[in-house]
């Protein structure tokens, strides 16, 4: 639906799902091993975390610094990480005591590789039959939640970045172009180190969008990667005040 995944983060996703599967099938979570590297299964399991971000004892794979959430999605990224093709885990996470988890990973399924699952079959969560909702619908439904385009005060802001007087006629172009243009990148990357949800992240793009077209605001065509740098690093800012105090601008 529009730019909200693309094919790498639906193999992120499957291979992530893929750790809880083979996790549940062979009752990992269950040995004293996983409980020492991972912590307890049974800890409270809690959608709203606030998470350490850069924390080198969990690897990094899906945006939201998503390992810290609890043991059971700690071992499902790592071993995510571990199933990626040229990941290179070894290297990259040299000197980080998220390796030792790695390493559990990678010890624990050379033993398993020809091992049949302690647990063959798992029970149903849900069936496609009782599903009630489609996915477009799971989707519009998360992206209403969100702060419409206007409520957003961002005017001044934005302005100020964009600073092109309206007598130039020569050598600009509309900023709401440029940032159309930058949308999907700057989602992509504002979504993965500030661990903002995408739906919050992709509304705040359009929002600025929005602004900008409504405002008539252009951008000189000589100053374009100034003008994506500090508009990655407002709507950064604006990101990181929403992780702290849960809203992007405070009123």
């Amino acid at each position: 639906m529009n730019d909200l995944e693309d094919s790498r983060q639906i193999m992120m996703y499957l291979r992530h799902e893929a750790g809880h599967a083979a996790n549940y099938a062979y009752a990992l979570h269950k040995t004293p091993e996983w409980k020492q590297v991972f912590g307890p299964y049974r800890k409270p399991y809690r959608d709203a975390y606030r998470p350490i971000p850069f924390s080198r004892s969990f690897v990094r794979h899906m945006e939201g610094w998503y390992a810290q959430k609890h043991p059971d999605e700690d071992f499902a990224e790592t071993f995510a990480v571990w199933l990626t093709p040229g990941s290179l885990w070894r290297q990259k996470y040299k000197g980080w005591p998220a390796l030792e988890k790695l390493h559990y990973v990678d010890r624990t399924f050379r033993k398993l590789r020809n091992a049949d699952p302690v647990r063959p079959r798992g029970r149903t969560d849900i069936t496609v039959e009782e599903m009630e909702t489609t996915v477009g619908e799971f989707y519009e439904a998360a992206l209403s939640e969100q702060p419409s385009p206007g409520d957003l005060p961002l005017d001044t802001d934005l302005q100020d970045i964009f600073k092109v007087g309206k007598r130039r006629k020569t050598g600009v172009r509309p900023a709401v172009d440029l940032l159309r243009e930058n949308r999907k990148s700057l989602v992509d990357k504002i979504t993965y180190w500030s661990g903002v949800p995408r739906p919050l992240i992709k509304k705040l793009a359009e929002s600025m969008e929005m602004r900008v077209g409504e405002m008539g605001l252009r951008a000189d065509v000589k100053l374009e990667k100034e003008y994506l740098t500090e508009i990655t690093v407002y709507a950064t800012a604006l990101a990181m005040n929403y992780v702290a105090r849960g809203k992007f601008v405070q009123t």
